[in-house]
């Protein structure tokens, strides 16, 4: 995904992409960081291969030690398998965003809102997400597009990427950590958030779509 031209993770000092198998672009696990600070990337390098100092010089045992580091290595081969999909991003970028505009296009007559945009010619067009008036209006909508072929879900009721849900994050709130005291972070502290999420019904696309499947959901967010 890009905003206003520049790639998602370009954007600041240091990026971070995930390559785990529900990403865009993966190679089944691990994930890179990249920056244009040289001297952090030095550090990043190290770190990241138990600290070596990498020289051409010296076998890797004689090699430097800049400190203490992990092994977050990936291997050559997920290496090879990544540039093999970096060279179709492009392709499958294309394939989704069109999947994603032939069906807003085909539920405009609707009036049904898709989530506001802050780039829209940026987007990766993985999700299909739409705001409904109300809670309750997201419920009513998910059960009549299931029972029309299509299981949307309502976000805020997800585990993984909604704060709310993390008990072990609740649990550090309000505590001295590492001298400074964390804030509160219990559900209630997140209802502006919930309030929105739970107008929120969400479906994935993927890259390979039939015709009958992007039909099936045309049908089902009319019906809902």
């Amino acid at each position: 995904g890009t905003y206003k031209g520049r790639f998602l993770g370009s954007i600041g000092k240091c990026g971070t992409w995930s390559f785990d198998p529900n990403k865009t672009l993966t190679v089944g696990e691990g994930g890179i960081v990249f920056t244009d600070d040289e001297d952090l990337w030095f550090m990043m390098d190290c770190y990241h291969d138990h600290g070596h100092i990498h020289s051409k010089e010296h076998d890797r045992g004689q090699e430097g030690k800049f400190g203490l580091g992990v092994n977050y290595r990936l291997s050559e081969l997920q290496g090879a398998l990544g540039s093999v999909a970096l060279d179709k991003m492009d392709a499958a970028l294309s394939r989704m965003r069109a999947t994603k505009k032939r069906i807003l296009d085909a539920v405009k007559d609707t009036g049904i809102k898709e989530r506001p945009m802050h780039d829209d010619e940026g987007d990766t067009a993985s999700h299909l997400i739409f705001m409904l008036p109300s809670a309750e209006a997201a419920l009513c909508f998910r059960s009549a597009a299931a029972q029309a072929g299509t299981q949307f879900s309502i976000i805020s009721e997800n585990t993984w990427h909604f704060a709310k849900h993390w008990k072990a994050l609740e649990d550090m709130g309000e505590k001295d950590i590492f001298g400074i005291r964390a804030p509160s972070y219990a559900p209630e502290t997140m209802e502006g958030t919930d309030a929105i999420l739970s107008r929120a019904v969400m479906a994935g696309l993927n890259i390979n779509m039939s015709g009958e499947e992007v039909e099936r959901i045309v049908s089902s967010v009319r019906y809902g």
